[in-house]
């Protein structure tokens, strides 16, 4: 994917990620956050494929106010990249 494409495809899942938070659904966030993974490892953000990781494991487990952290943690290290990508893609 070039870097608009992924722009695209991840503001998807980081909606989807924040919809999930919204509802309290950790199986929604953890197969998002699967979903996320091999992207953001290919670039490197491994800051973030480290909290995604913790996120994807937790399918089945209660939805508490630690994992609801996490996943906003991971949210904003996602807007964060794609705001760079897309000054990258621009400049």
């Amino acid at each position: 994917l070039v870097g608009s494409e992924m722009c695209i495809r991840d503001s998807i899942n980081a909606g989807r990620l924040q919809k999930a938070v919204d509802m309290a659904d950790m199986d929604e966030v953890a197969a998002v956050s699967h979903k996320m993974i091999p992207l953001f490892t290919l670039i490197g953000a491994t800051e973030l494929v480290g909290e995604l990781k913790i996120l994807e494991s937790l399918r089945g487990a209660s939805f508490t106010e630690e994992q609801e952290q996490r996943a906003l943690r991971s949210l904003a290290l996602i807007e964060d990249i794609l705001r760079s990508q897309t000054r990258t893609d621009l400049g």
